[in-house]
């Protein structure tokens, strides 16, 4: 049955009206999402993506008295009487949990044996947003998102309030500004390729954005996004270098281009990190004179009930630390995805390369062999409603002697050069 997506459109759902994609199969409605994440999966699936910018959408009636997720908030915003707030203002989110078989060996290193775990993939989150009409054309917007985790993750669950995509800002015929802590545009452009969304063990940070690095949900931003020009928009951001010292000035800069019509999607993506550098192993640091930058080009068409994309990406990494100021490093990946929709069942391939030569460690000589890794996923998906779907899916990571490439979510401790994760998982996500 055809899967049709009518995105960008104002939609008048579960809530005030705010923009969001709405799926069809057939005659009936049986998706609705509004975060860019969840946004971008469902125009996976579809087999024709139609843009609805600039248009009102009401996919079905909605009893607009229904307002009991307002007991949570009531008389947080604007000292609004009740029923005036709800008018502006929506509770939602989404629950997202697998069973999982995982393991790892290969290589000389002891192998890390089977064990079974329940993991919270998504992650789960809930978020609170609102508009406003200020008049002149313009509209004033919020979000507040936090995580919180369904597993038994101690660490994980010491989630700060608005920690996921929240900030304020205006928009209007000239596109929309936002400040406050927000993903980059790099990562919001990439994700569309990635059928699993950025989700689950098998999503794209296994060896694409550089293996995460560049998957970034950035905090004290400035964006701005064009409007909607006849499938093409752009966005750009901007971290403040807050953390400026007499010796490092850090700050991150992002810009993506998209288009989108019909069943095309195509992009290029650019961001530069200053004074940060991610060694192969360890976590992002501040260093002077260091300097990453990534390009990416990527693209997707439907087919029938087949969607394909496809991304290549480059990075080139300086870190002044190891000495030779001039020394650089560069990686390589490139990611290939299939999906295939009958009915309610999706069958789901993705591809990654990923060839890294990056330091070792901060202040280090460059690896002594070039890592390389390889990730092979299928997955299934059955999708009970518009809300609640069962997810399958088999990861298999392949690492040479230098790679450490390892499971996208809740990857592998201990984990060592030269072994080859892999895991099986099923479990539910249910949007709300």
């Amino acid at each position: 049955m055809t899967f049709l997506v009518i995105d960008g459109a104002t939609v008048c759902a579960d809530g005030p009206a705010r923009l969001g994609a709405v799926g069809i199969e057939g005659h009936r409605v049986t998706a609705i999402a509004w975060s860019d994440d969840d946004r971008a999966a469902l125009r996976a699936r579809a087999r024709t993506v139609t843009d609805g910018t600039g248009h009102w959408l009401m996919p079905g009636l909605i009893d607009a008295h229904a307002h009991a997720y307002g007991t949570l908030l009531r008389g947080t915003e604007n000292a609004l009487p009740l029923e005036l707030w709800a008018l502006y203002t929506t509770l939602y989110g989404r629950a997202m949990v697998m069973f999982e078989s995982v393991k790892a060996d290969g290589g000389s290193a002891t192998p890390l044996p089977s064990r079974n775990r329940v993991s919270d993939v998504g992650p789960s989150f809930i978020g609170v947003r609102g508009t406003e009409d200020v008049g002149g054309g313009l509209k004033a917007f919020f979000q507040a998102e936090f995580g919180f985790r369904l597993d038994d993750n101690v660490a994980g669950n010491q989630t700060p309030f608005s920690g996921r995509n929240s900030g304020v800002g205006l928009q209007g015929a000239f596109g929309s500004v936002l400040l406050g802590r927000w993903d980059t545009p790099w990562k919001v452009a990439t994700i569309q390729i990635d059928p699993y969304g950025d989700t689950s063990m098998g999503g794209l940070t296994t060896a694409i954005n550089d293996r995460g690095n560049f998957d970034r949900r950035e905090t004290n931003v400035v964006q701005y996004w064009t409007p909607n020009l006849s499938g093409f928009q752009g966005r750009a951001s901007y971290a403040a270098n807050e953390g400026r010292t007499a010796l490092v000035n850090p700050s991150s800069t992002s810009f993506s281009g998209t288009y989108t019509q019909g069943p095309f999607y195509a992009g290029i993506a650019w961001e530069r990190h200053k004074d940060q550098y991610k060694p192969y192993t360890g976590a992002v640091a501040v260093a002077a004179g260091a300097r990453e930058r990534g390009q990416a080009i990527f693209g997707s068409v439907k087919l029938g009930d087949f969607k394909l994309g496809a991304m290549a990406q480059k990075f080139k990494k300086e870190n002044p630390a190891n000495g030779i100021a001039s020394l650089s490093t560069q990686a390589r990946a490139q990611m290939f995805s299939a999906t295939y929709t009958a009915g309610k069942n999706v069958f789901i391939y993705s591809y990654i390369n990923n060839k890294d030569s990056t330091f070792a460690t901060a202040g280090a000589a460059p690896l002594p062999a070039e890592a390389v890794c390889k990730v092979n996923t299928l997955g299934y998906n059955y999708e009970f409603s518009r809300r609640t779907t069962f997810l399958a899916q088999y990861v298999q990571i392949k690492n040479n002697v230098t790679a450490l490439c390892n499971l996208a979510s809740n990857g592998l401790a201990g984990l060592s050069a030269d072994q080859d994760p892999r895991g099986f998982a099923v479990g539910f996500k249910h949007l709300f």
